[in-house]
């Protein structure tokens, strides 16, 4: 492999050959295996995929909900929960607004209810469920490095592989969308 291959590319490449000598021009640079994908440089490739989904979703939830509507989607659970965030940060004058206390999965959900965002996101034969099933688990293993990475290995490489896809094409999605007034999209009256 080539010492500039993209850290996307890796997981896929891995997941049939657990040992990968880089190349710059002629030159041997060195080795990569699947235990480096768990390591800082890939974690924070990961955690930057997972930051920029959250930024973008949150923009759009903001971009088409009403808040109090946005959380009467939520379980009731998370609705208390997110209620409760709010008027903690309220009290220290930190509270932005009420999608700032939503974690990924209730964002997930939310636009999730968005037939416009679904039907981009799902486009290339991808179902919703598939792209958007583990993500809150996936978020909480490249968020605290403690716990280490079932992904590491030879055989979590294809899953890794992935998950870079969906984050991607759920980006993708709203990203796009973000550019479309609500007004152009094929919902009407949300």
């Amino acid at each position: 492999m080539s010492a500039d291959t993209s850290l996307s590319q890796l997981p896929s490449v891995l997941a049939v050959e657990p040992f990968l000598f880089m190349l710059q021009g002629n030159q041997l640079t060195g080795f990569i295996t699947p235990a480096d994908m768990g390591t800082v440089p890939a974690r924070t490739h990961y955690y930057l995929l997972l930051s920029e989904l959250e930024l973008l979703l949150a923009r759009f939830v903001r971009s088409r909900f009403d808040q109090t509507d946005a959380l009467s989607v939520l379980s009731d659970p998370r609705r208390v929960a997110c209620e409760q965030l709010f008027r903690d940060l309220g009290a220290h004058d930190a509270a932005l607004d009420r999608v700032a206390t939503m974690n990924l999965v209730d964002l997930v959900k939310l636009v999730g209810t968005k037939p416009d965002f679904v039907a981009f996101a799902i486009q290339g034969g991808r179902s919703w469920r598939w792209l958007t099933g583990g993500l809150g688990d996936f978020r909480n293993e490249v968020m605290h490095p403690v716990r280490g990475s079932a992904h590491a290995t030879q055989s979590g490489m294809r899953g890794l592989a992935k998950f870079d896809e969906r984050l991607r094409a759920l980006s993708g999605a709203a990203r796009e969308l973000l550019e479309t007034p609500a007004d152009e999209t094929s919902e009407e009256g949300t």
